[in-house]
């Protein structure tokens, strides 16, 4: 028997039934439970077209990103491929390692100038700038190598001469024994006045005058062949001789009137060899013409008057030049030549200065440099090689007089040679003249 409900469980009862048959909407309104299904139903569709129009969306924007995307890249890579072509035209590509000292320089091209210096830009090495125009499109590609070089000026080198600086040889006459006569000195005077213009300068010998027996040495003498060596346009050296020194009855006169008269005879030409003048005997000097050495010395044939004076002077002579040659050589090395000046004919009574000089020749020079001695004395012409058994030693010694023309003698100065066959030209009876 069913029971009977009180009030409360009857509201109780309707209430659950009413909640279960309405639901609330977004405003707290009631729904009924069929409406309920509806909405939702609704909702699900609308919820639906939404989610399908979000995903068109993004398809579109993905679209859209991917076309711009794809159209940089294609862009970048047309500007990539232009910079290239553009720059290699004018622009070398950089090596990988820079080029061995040793190798030679790039080919000098149209672009390059001449313009630099070598010692900017030094042979061998060359200086890599940096390029006069940068780049204007950046690359997109990533590399360890530079995708552009610099550019490298073009040296300019140097060309050596077609034909390498030279001295100019030497040219001087020799002669000497003269004047003896009244005629000589006319023969002189032409003699002088027809020097040729090639010559550096001009060698007398020694014997400015005839030693006769008591006859005195005067003055006038010597200034009148001074006068006569003035009319030289080319410097006159003078070697002593023994006509105008030992052969005069008043040896010390002698000897004082040619130190006054020619002691400084060169200071007359203002191309006159910077001569040296040796202290003890002021009649002997030396000079350096053209890597070329020359010693005038105090050799004379005639009277021995004091015997040891003579020989003290032929030692300390040979002692100097052996001393002067060994300190030119040691300067000028395989160029060296050596012209002696003196007056005798090489005999017994000289024999202090000679036969230690051929020995110092072929023993402590060994040849090595062709040495010339020029003399007179003998009043006849001789042309000797290997003088005194020493292969580079000559001998050239002068006529004399008027009847025959100054010896001119040529020197290369280049010339290698320890011949003197090769290192000294002559030339005998050179020049025309008025002969007496």
């Amino acid at each position: 028997m069913a029971s009977k409900l009180n009030d409360t469980e009857i509201i109780e009862a309707v209430s659950s039934s009413v909640e279960f048959s309405f639901i609330e909407d977004d405003k707290n309104n009631k729904i009924p439970l069929d409406d309920r299904q509806k909405a939702i139903t609704d909702g699900d569709e609308s919820s639906t077209d939404k989610k399908q129009g979000t995903k068109r969306f993004f398809l579109m924007v993905t679209l859209a990103s991917t076309i711009i995307f794809a159209g940089s890249l294609l862009m970048a890579f047309l500007l990539m491929k232009d910079s290239q072509s553009s720059d290699v035209s004018s622009v070398a590509v950089t090596p990988e390692s820079p080029p061995p000292k040793n190798n030679p320089l790039p080919t000098p091209t149209e672009n390059d100038t001449n313009e630099t210096s070598v010692d900017e830009y030094p042979v061998g090495e060359p200086a890599f700038l940096p390029s006069a125009t940068p780049v204007q499109n950046t690359s997109v590609v990533v590399t360890l190598s530079p995708v552009v070089s610099p550019v490298l000026p073009s040296p300019v080198l140097i060309e050596p001469s077609a034909s390498p600086s030279t001295i100019s040889p030497i040219v001087f006459y020799a002669f000497g024994d003269i004047p003896y006569s009244a005629a000589e000195a006319v023969g002189l005077e032409a003699m002088m006045d027809h020097v040729p213009l090639d010559a550096d300068f001009v060698v007398h010998v020694g014997d400015i005058r005839l030693a006769r027996d008591s006859a005195p040495c005067l003055r006038s003498e010597y200034e009148a062949v001074r006068d006569l060596f003035l009319r030289s346009h080319a410097p006159v050296l003078l070697a002593m001789g023994d006509n105008e020194w030992n052969d005069c009855p008043n040896i010390d006169e002698g000897y004082k009137l040619w130190i006054q008269t020619f002691g400084t005879f060169e200071d007359e030409w203002p191309t006159s060899p910077s001569l040296q003048r040796w202290v003890k005997y002021p009649e002997a000097f030396h000079f350096v013409m053209r890597d070329v050495l020359f010693i005038c010395l105090n050799l004379v044939g005639g009277l021995v008057h004091d015997v040891d004076e003579w020989f003290t002077r032929l030692e300390y002579q040979y002692n100097s030049t052996r001393s002067l040659i060994l300190e030119y050589e040691a300067k000028y090395g395989d160029v060296a030549k050596v012209v002696i000046i003196g007056h005798c004919d090489p005999s017994v009574d000289h024999r202090a200065f000679f036969k230690p000089f051929s020995t110092f020749v072929n023993e402590e020079l060994q040849n090595r440099i062709p040495i010339m001695y020029l003399n007179g004395d003998k009043h006849e012409w001789d042309l000797s090689y290997d003088y005194m058994g020493a292969p580079s030693f000559m001998r050239l010694m002068v006529v004399g007089g008027s009847k025959e023309g100054p010896i001119r003698i040529e020197i290369n100065p280049q010339e290698l040679s320890n011949d003197p066959r090769i290192a000294f030209g002559v030339l005998r009876d050179s020049y025309s003249f008025e002969r007496r």
